[in-house]
């Protein structure tokens, strides 16, 4: 690569340090900050959780639960769930498309088995209030596609879950090509289109003979084609040269409906899959349309990019002596090891005032790196993560009295000197509303001490949790009423409100509503707590 950053990264001599990158989007933005965590932070050091259902890419999660299901894995069934979903939607009228109402719809004929009914069990702890099921759904295809081999796909966030199911139906294998090609044009799709989506959702999975008896006869899975895990053009190249055993080909004529359709067209779009870039490309334009197909009213967001620069789990904690501590993380997208690198954050207090003293060093190990892999392993990019740790303590303190109001990091390698800080305007952080240092747990539950800014007269101070309820992510809310007190003779700057409730079992924040504007924390989820 040259320097240890990409070329996406802009070198200054130390007299220039600003940068002028495009930035994906201004954090902190939660949903955003959400989407983009689950969909680039793939592998390794605080890798999400999807890509691991695909170590190896022929992993099936329910093999002990299924003993029958031999030749299943995970990344069929996440492509199918997704088309499936999709493939509701009526262009006509904009009713269907993907909204996670699959999972309402699982008595039907066309999603027999127990491939979409797995994929609701394994895939919806992955929901919550910022990334909808049908968001995770449509991802859960992204990172099927794209570890397993396949190229990269646009990816956009935003879906909404439906609460009813839809009336539209995926038309069934013995059902004629006439049929086949006026259901795809419901859902928005040509004829040569509808042949490709076809073969970029088959170059994973089989057909269950249990699901599918009339045409699997024998037990467990026959398979679409030999490369059956990875995604790639054999589904073409088998079928075109004789080779496929594909039951959808070869079976009864009855239910061949992959040969109907493929031969739709004299074979040219099939032809035209035995060049792996042709048949990479269009995939990787179906794929993102079929996710991207959702019901009318529905505002999806743009495609998300990583932020180049990223913090995570900023939190700032009342510690009730006069000071604040300063805990989180950041990710540097794209970034090599380099031993000798260091990086600095930088603050300003609430008054936007910058000092001599406002930085502290970061700490890095090299177990601190993740990794994105697409397009078959030639799309690698590795990230490097920093700890906001001082040498005694994890995090840094700060004099709660000036507090902080924005960060920003500053990168030194040789007479190389970055500034990270938003193209000028810096993260910004909130400093109303945190949790104190005198919150503990026990047997009986959590009393969470909730520091809120004296001065400020908050209308609202609570916690939201998220919580699963009828398969979907909800948002529970427990109020904080408990009265205000000072924590000590040193603590004139914060009063503390609390509460005793129950751990959050999922992701949760401390939330104040002052001033008709609402403060929020990052997530607590994570945080350990001393006993009372």
């Amino acid at each position: 690569m040259g320097f240890p950053f990409s070329s996406r990264w802009t070198l200054f001599v130390v007299a220039a340090v600003y940068s002028s990158r495009v930035l994906a989007y201004t954090w902190p933005n939660p949903k955003l900050d959400e989407l983009e965590s689950q969909r680039y932070d793939r592998l390794g050091f605080n890798a999400r959780a999807l890509a691991s259902g695909l170590i190896p890419c022929d992993r099936f999660e329910f093999t002990n639960e299924e003993p029958d299901a031999v030749g299943r894995l995970n990344a069929a069934d996440w492509v199918r769930t997704a088309y499936h979903d999709m493939a509701t939607h009526d262009v006509s009228d904009g009713s269907g498309g993907m909204d996670a109402s699959i999972r309402l719809e699982l008595d039907r004929p066309e999603n027999t088995g127990r491939g979409f009914q797995d994929t609701v069990d394994l895939l919806s702890g992955e929901s919550n209030r910022y990334a909808s099921l049908a968001d995770v759904f449509a991802l859960a295809m992204v990172v099927a596609v794209e570890h397993c081999g396949g190229p990269k796909i646009n990816y956009r966030g935003g879906r909404v879950d439906a609460t009813v199911a839809n009336t539209g139906r995926v038309p069934l294998p013995d059902e004629g090509i006439v049929k086949h090609i006026s259901s795809f044009q419901r859902q928005g799709f040509t004829q040569q289109e509808m042949i490709g989506l076809v073969a970029c959702g088959h170059t994973f999975g089989g057909v269950q003979s249990k699901s599918f008896p009339d045409i699997v006869k024998s037990g467990g899975v026959v398979h679409f084609d030999k490369t059956f895990s990875n995604f790639d053009n054999s589904i073409a190249h088998e079928y075109l040269n004789g080779t496929t055993s594909n039951p959808l080909v070869v079976g009864p004529d009855l239910t061949n409906s992959d040969k109907r359709i493929f031969s739709s067209d004299n074979n040219q779009t099939m032809s035209s899959f035995t060049n792996p870039d042709v048949f990479s490309q269009t995939c990787a334009s179906l794929l993102a349309r079929m996710i991207d197909t959702v019901p009318k009213g529905v505002q999806l967001t743009e495609v998300i990019e990583p932020l180049i620069t990223k913090p995570q789990s900023v939190a700032l904690t009342y510690m009730g002596d006069g000071t604040l501590l300063l805990t989180g993380e950041v990710r540097f997208w794209d970034m090599q090891e380099d031993p000798t690198r260091k990086v600095s954050l930088k603050w300003a207090n609430r008054k936007n005032q910058t000092c001599s003293n406002c930085s502290s060093s970061l700490s890095h190990t090299t177990n601190q790196a993740s990794q994105f892999i697409t397009d078959n392993g030639k799309t690698q990019i590795q990230s490097l993560w920093y700890s906001f740790d001082s040498p005694s303590t994890q995090g840094f303190t700060i004099s709660d009295s000036a507090s902080i109001g924005k960060f920003w990091f500053e990168i030194q390698e040789g007479n190389n000197k970055i500034v990270e800080d938003q193209n000028g305007i810096g993260y910004g952080l909130q400093d109303m509303v945190m949790i104190s240092v005198t919150s503990c747990e026990s047997s009986s539950g959590l009393k969470l001490d909730v520091a809120v800014r004296t001065g400020s007269t908050p209308s609202r101070v609570y916690i939201e949790a998220d919580e699963i309820s009828n398969g979907l992510p909800i948002v529970r809310t427990v109020d904080v009423t408990g009265k205000p007190s000072p924590l000590s003779s040193l603590g004139k700057n914060y009063a503390i409100w609390t509460v005793k409730t129950t751990r959050p079992a999922r992701n949760w924040n401390i939330a104040a509503d002052i001033g008709g504007k609402k403060y929020t924390t990052s997530n607590l989820a994570i945080r350990g707590f001393p006993a009372c």
